[in-house]
């Protein structure tokens, strides 16, 4: 089982699913001033407390420098180095470059005295400069250097400057972190790190900002916004486990979440799983049959769940209403509110009434209920001015009967007002996408106060007949 070392700062041990892989050699890139060294020190001060010995070669700094400045931190370096469980070492390139190969040289004294686990060397650029006329003998005491450290079982992090193409070391080496900052506001700097490469681990990926704290440096992860205290944590599963683990068990009860699609995604299947997980778990469903699902369609895929629709029609565990005049066949006719000849004031009212305690009185019998409508097709019918009347009401409607419900919206064809309003008025956003060559999903928004990336929709034979990658 591989073994991890923490890295001393809580995000990037998230970011690393929990640390760096042992024994790996991570490349460490940044401008001047961008945190390498402070990151390094963080590393070895955090084995220091674990009992895990390091050492700092630094070839431009002397350790008195570094004493110093990392005492901003709170840091007492002292303190461990009479513990024996750090070394600073002030050394030249030159003696580093030509003491690596002797068993009895200083790097090898260091690393054995203390038992050496953690080591950070600064930096291999300035080895790299000093000795650019003899290209391939740098590179192989470089490889040399990281087979020592992977004899030795020792993790380190090499501290480089920064590159903007790819270089001979990002390859040797295990790992590739980038520390940058860019001007935010004119008057700021805006520090993000990144992990762009790391054998032995899965990582997650994107540019992350930090800041200078007491205490070191502190990583706050993208995507991840502040929680809704409020939030409940009775879930309802979606039917669908990867968007369940993106919601961390599924959408929380009486929440209000937008399936934001597109004209060429597949979004019937999500709408479709999540009807049949809500009623595989004793709940029911009240849904405003969208244009683009049929009543035949809808059928043949709760079959593949084994619902048969007539029988969740006449059990009033599953209601239907329709805004078009379609097609159905007889004996489910009388189980479906038919409102396609009501005009909009009259289908207000319905909503605002009928609707309203309908809901109600069944809430007192079973207050597991989601409600699913299309706003694009409200739209397409009614009108821009009965969509931005109606959602304040459908939304008051759910909130008020503490029921979750579920809005499918194209906001691509609809106006920008209504669909900010749609966002606004959400708790939580998936959003779905199609390029002609895959179809996407990413949490956009949501109660828990986090974002995912985008994954892709890959079709499966299984139910709910794709699984996200």
């Amino acid at each position: 089982m591989k073994s991890f070392l923490t890295t001393g700062i809580s995000g990037l041990n998230t970011l690393l699913n929990g640390g760096y892989p042992e024994s790996s050699s991570i490349l460490l890139e940044g401008p001047p001033g961008s945190g390498k060294t402070t990151v390094g020190v963080q590393f070895l001060m955090d084995g220091a407390k674990q009992n895990q010995p390091g050492v700092y070669l630094s070839f431009e700094e002397s350790p008195e420098q570094i004493y110093s400045n990392m005492e901003a931190f709170g840091w007492n370096l002292r303190e461990y180095e009479e513990k024996g469980l750090l070394r600073i070492v002030g050394v030249t390139p030159e003696i580093f470059y030509d003491d690596l190969l002797s068993t009895e040289g200083i790097f090898e004294h260091l690393v054995e005295d203390i038992g050496c686990k953690r080591l950070v060397l600064d930096s291999l650029s300035l080895l790299k400069y000093l000795f650019n006329e003899d290209v391939m003998k740098c590179r192989n005491r470089i490889y040399t250097f990281r087979n020592i450290l992977r004899k030795k079982n020792i993790t380190a992090l090499i501290i480089n400057e920064e590159n903007k193409t790819e270089t001979f070391e990002q390859y040797v080496f295990d790992g590739v972190i980038k520390l940058s900052h860019k001007r935010l506001l004119d008057d700021y700097l805006q520090r993000t790190l990144e992990i762009t490469k790391m054998r032995g681990t899965s990582f997650l990926q994107g540019e992350h900002i930090y800041r200078f704290m007491t205490g070191g440096i502190h990583l706050i992860l993208k995507n991840r916004m502040v929680k809704n205290a409020l939030r409940t944590d009775n879930i309802i599963p979606t039917g669908v486990p990867d968007l369940d683990n993106m919601l961390e068990g599924g959408i929380p009860k009486g929440e209000v979440f937008t399936l934001d699609i597109d004209s060429k995604s597949n979004h019937k299947l999500i709408v479709i799983a999540l009807i049949a997980s809500q009623l595989r778990n004793n709940g029911k469903v009240f849904l405003q049959l969208p244009d683009d699902i049929s009543y035949n369609e809808l059928a043949l895929v709760l079959e593949k769940y084994n619902f048969d629709l007539y029988s969740l029609l006449k059990e009033r565990v599953l209601v239907i209403m329709d805004q078009f005049n379609r097609m159905i066949q007889t004996e489910m006719e009388p189980f479906v509110v038919k409102v396609d000849e009501l005009n909009e004031e009259e289908y207000m009212d319905y909503i605002k009434d009928t609707l309203f305690h309908c809901l109600l009185e069944q809430k007192k019998i079973n207050d597991n209920w989601i409600i699913i409508y299309d706003i694009n097709s409200s739209l397409n019918l009614r009108g821009e001015k009965f969509v931005k009347s109606m959602l304040p009401v459908v939304t008051s409607l759910t909130r008020s009967l503490e029921l979750t419900s579920i809005r499918i919206c194209n906001t691509s064809e609809i106006k920008r007002e209504i669909g900010e309003l749609t966002y606004r008025k959400s708790t939580g956003v998936f959003k779905m996408w199609s390029d002609e060559k895959y179809q996407y999903i990413k949490l956009a928004k949501s109660p828990h106060g986090h974002t995912t990336q985008p994954y892709i929709i890959e079709p499966s034979n299984k139910t709910p007949f794709f699984v996200l990658v």
